[in-house]
């Protein structure tokens, strides 16, 4: 989910996401900050003071299912 307070044409953005198991969190979540930022100041012509992210879940791969074979 994502919260938008906006006051006096300042938005301040908070967005909660499930980030993948092995990727590198400070880097994500300043990518996801800035392209957020960019986006919505470029959209709206509304400044946003901050875009704060919060981690709210690791989703880790699904372990591979080996086939079985049917003994004979």
């Amino acid at each position: 989910p994502i919260a938008i307070d906006l006051s006096d044409d300042i938005a301040v953005i908070d967005i909660h996401v499930n980030i993948k198991s092995g990727v590198n969190i400070p880097q994500v979540a300043e990518k996801i900050q800035a392209a957020v930022k960019e986006a919505v100041q470029n959209m709206t012509g509304i400044a946003v003071s901050r875009v704060n992210i919060d981690i709210a879940g690791i989703v880790f791969d699904e372990p591979e299912q080996v086939p079985q074979t049917a003994e004979e």
